[in-house]
Formats: C-alpha cells, sequence, structure tokens
C-alpha cells in the first residue's frame, strides 16, 4: 500500500474566500484533499507534487506558494 504524505504549504496573494476557493480548484488539479485556511494563509494537500509544480498550476493567477 502506498502512503500519501500530507503536505502544508504558505501561500501568497489571497485576500478573500474567493480567493481561497480559486487556490483550491487550481491545486485540487494536481494534488488531492486540499484545504486552505485563508486566515493562516496556507494550503494543505496531500501528494508528491512539487512546489514547482504547484506554481504552474497557479500560474496566471496572483497567487503563489512556498514552504
Amino acid at each position: 500500500m502506498i502512503v500519501m504524505k500530507k503536505h502544508t504549504v504558505k501561500v501568497e496573494g489571497m485576500k478573500c474566500e474567493g480567493c481561497a476557493k480559486k487556490v483550491r480548484e487550481s491545486l485540487s488539479r494536481v494534488v488531492k484533499n486540499v484545504k486552505v485556511d485563508l486566515e493562516k494563509k496556507t494550503a494543505e494537500y496531500i501528494g508528491d507534487e512539487t512546489i514547482d509544480g504547484l506554481n504552474q498550476t497557479l500560474d496566471g493567477t496572483p497567487y503563489s506558494v512556498s514552504k
């Protein structure tokens, strides 16, 4: 059985629930179980995508992620 690891990243550029929804929808294309916390400005997910890969998914939006 493969166990997928849970990760948390910082999200830059979020200002409202609409922003959080857009980040959640975008990241959900490449990782699973995305949970975005607007107050903490973080996103939690399960998967093995790199930070660069996540940022490519967010390309064209005002958002970016980092460790």
